[in-house]
Order: structure tokens, then sequence, then C-alpha cells
């Protein structure tokens, strides 16, 4: 991408990888739940859904652990340095 005629005064310009896992909280998400239902033998689809359900309330009503799921803690410790 040539950022050339994009850069102005006072205007820096991020390039971030097509990819990151840590910038999309959705893949996280699906990665706990998936740890719900690994290796475990199911009796039928209707235990998975119900076992996947009771999940996803304990992360409804856990909003700390939710929020959670946005920042990896190299992240944090970045925020901390800049708002030192």
């Amino acid at each position: 991408m040539n950022t050339n005629n994009l850069t102005k005064e006072n205007i820096s310009i991020l390039t971030l990888p097509s990819y990151r896992q840590e910038l999309n909280p959705t893949e996280r998400f699906f990665g706990e739940m998936r740890k719900t239902t690994a290796n475990k033998i199911h009796k039928d689809i209707n235990a998975i859904e119900k076992l996947l359900n009771d999940e996803v309330l304990v992360w409804i009503n856990d909003k700390d652990r939710t929020k959670g799921l946005i920042f990896w803690d190299y992240m944090k410790k970045q925020l901390n340095i800049i708002d030192s």
C-alpha cells in the first residue's frame, strides 16, 4: 500500500497484518467454546447444545472474563506504559 499520499501533518499510518487472532475477540471466544466440548463424549447433539448454552450464560454473567477477550497481556502492559 502506498501511504505517501496519505501522510499528513500529525497523522501516522499504522499498517496491521491481514490477520491477528488477538485482534479478533470472536476467534478467542470460539476457542473458549471449543474447550467446553473438546475431547469429551456427548450423548447427542442436544447435550452439546445445552453445554454450549450454559457456557455462554457463564460468559454473559462474567463481564470481566468477557472483557478479557479483547486484550492479551502484552497489550495490557503497553497500555500501562502509555498511561504512566
